[in-house]
Formats: C-alpha cells, structure tokens, sequence
C-alpha cells in the first residue's frame, strides 16, 4: 500500500493510496502559520506578540480617553471664564452708568 519515491531534491518520500504525501524524516513537521504573526510582519519592521498588541490596543484607548475627557475640560473652563467675563463686564457697564448719571449736569 504504501511507495518510497525519492524527492526531486534526492530526499525520500512516501505516498500512500489516500493521496497523502508526507517526507520521511521524522524532524519534519507540518508547519502551519499563525494568521497573526504573518499580518504583524507585514505591517510592523519586527513581528508583535499578540499581547503587545492588546497593550498598545489598550493604550490608544486609554490616550483618545484622556484627550476626549481633556477637551470637554477645556470647553467648560472656557465657557465658564466667557460667562464669569460677561458678567464682570455687566457689573462694570452697571458701575458706568451710576458714575455718568451722578455727573451729568441736571436740566431744570
């Protein structure tokens, strides 16, 4: 049932009736890529364990987290200086108009 034939390189192989081809060194294994590992040596200079990758995942979210509270901040102090200005001018622009009153020449 089952054939050795040799190889193109020379090595022996097997062939079995099933359509199974297999080299007959027994340090040989069927190698099968992680999916990951190839995609991390195409997108970065040297490949990323997966979790590096959930550290960095974890850290853009922690940073675009930090920012967004940082911008919200940012809106409310600046509203909140706006509105403590305007009314800083209302009581100024009150202040004026005792002080203009008080100094206008009266006409009897």
């Amino acid at each position: 049932m089952f054939s050795i034939m040799h190889g193109a390189d020379g090595s022996p192989r097997t062939s079995s009736p099933f359509g199974f081809d297999s080299s007959s060194s027994r340090f040989s294994a069927p190698i099968t890529p992680d999916i990951d590992d190839e995609r991390s040596i195409y997108t970065s200079p040297t490949p990323v364990s997966r979790s590096l990758k959930a550290d960095n995942v974890k850290e853009i979210y922690f940073k675009a987290h930090v920012e967004e509270m940082l911008e919200v901040h940012k809106k409310e102090l600046e509203e909140e200086l706006h509105q403590n200005r305007m009314k800083a001018l209302e009581v100024a622009l009150e202040e004026a108009k005792k002080e203009s009153w008080m100094y206008k020449p009266l006409d009897f």
